[in-house]
């Protein structure tokens, strides 16, 4: 086995053997790959949107706490806070 790194390019007179694809169910399957990756990026892009929506309400709310309860956060290096869900409540907790 040898230490060559995959060659990236996409012209085939740049490796040593290459044969062009012809078989229609071949092609047929690459464009349902190809598909199926157009798809994947979309919805990554929009579990992105997602994310940073809810990484905006999280900040939001943790600016609220701290307002409504500022004796909860400490100075602590090691401290911390955080909402925790107990008996149908709702408790923000500092360690």
């Amino acid at each position: 086995m040898s230490d060559q790194a995959m060659p990236t390019s996409p012209n085939p007179s740049d490796y040593a053997r290459s044969m062009r694809v012809q078989d229609d169910e071949i092609l047929m399957i690459r464009t349902q790959l190809d598909e199926k990756w157009r798809q994947v990026r979309r919805h990554q892009a929009h579990v992105d949107m997602l994310t940073a929506e809810g990484n905006a309400l999280k900040e939001r709310m943790f600016i609220r706490l701290d307002e409504l309860y500022p004796n909860v956060r400490t100075m602590e290096p090691n401290g911390g806070v955080g909402v925790r869900q107990w008996e149908d409540a709702i408790w923000y907790v500092g360690w």
